[in-house]
């Protein structure tokens, strides 16, 4: 059984946890983390969402999921990254870029978004069962002719889209060469 922990429209803890699956009342949040890892080619690492997943099937997404009760957001974030990847991250690692109330999969979250820049063979890569079946590096025309064309999960592609400027711009401050 997964825990949340539950927070108010404003982040504020409502100090009392819930079970996934379940659903929230309103004014009921909880809290997603989403880590966009990136090369040293600036190519973005994509995991492809399994078959078995009722929501965005067989689509491609960024990593991530939700925080546990208990857990920190940057420490969710790791945890989703080796559950779904098998990459090993040090929490200093990730660089927090921003944070979101989302409307998309789970009405009721609120979202922290992170960047990674780490060099990962596929072949190095372990797909998590029922959750991740395959992973790819896309460059930015490749990513941005998925989104165009679906084959990412729309939430993550408008996330991709919403936050890019943000996502280039600490690429830059890490030494990332623009496109």
């Amino acid at each position: 059984m997964e825990l949340w922990d539950l927070y108010d429209a404003h982040r504020r803890p409502l100090n009392r946890t819930h079970v996934r699956g379940e659903p929230l009342s309103p004014g009921e949040f909880h809290l997603v983390a989403e880590v966009c890892t990136v090369n040293r080619k600036g190519e973005l690492l994509l995991t492809l969402r399994s078959g078995e997943k009722q929501k965005y099937p067989n689509l491609w997404e960024c990593t991530g999921g939700s925080v546990l009760a208990g857990e920190e957001s940057l420490q969710g974030a790791v945890r989703e990254l080796f559950e779904e990847t098998g990459i090993r991250a040090a929490p200093e690692e990730l660089r927090y870029l921003c944070s979101t109330a989302e409307p998309f999969d789970a009405p009721f979250c609120h979202m922290d978004f992170y960047l990674l820049m780490k060099d990962a063979p596929l072949t190095d890569l372990v797909m998590q069962p029922g959750e991740t079946v395959s992973a790819r590096w896309a460059g930015r025309d490749e990513v941005a002719d998925m989104i165009r064309s679906g084959q990412i999960a729309r939430p993550v592609a408008e996330r991709l889209v919403r936050q890019g400027a943000l996502m280039e711009a600490a690429l830059r401050e890490m030494g990332l060469p623009e496109a």
